[in-house]
């Protein structure tokens, strides 16, 4: 899941995962912004990202933080991690 400064939520598909950052599938034609949060549901992170490149609808992001939401947080961690809690239910 995206989630863009503000708040708003977009779905997306991680397709490839790495230390320094993700491939992600991004359906539509917006755009991404060039910095917003990734959720992983599968991994249980929350990534602060910045667009590396653009092929749509594929974009490479760079990590440039990163939060293991199973833990409390503070701040923007904590604000991802309550999403996820509400996502899974």
């Amino acid at each position: 899941m995206l989630i863009e400064e503000g708040g708003r939520k977009r779905p997306c598909v991680i397709l490839d995962r790495s230390e320094g950052g993700l491939r992600i599938n991004l359906p539509g034609d917006e755009p991404a912004p060039e910095t917003f949060c990734i959720l992983d549901l599968v991994t249980g992170m929350g990534r602060e990202v910045q667009v590396a490149w653009r092929r749509p609808p594929e974009v490479g992001v760079m990590t440039l933080r990163a939060y293991d939401l199973d833990q409390p947080q503070e701040g923007l961690g904590e604000a991802l991690r309550k999403i996820r809690i509400s996502v899974l239910g």
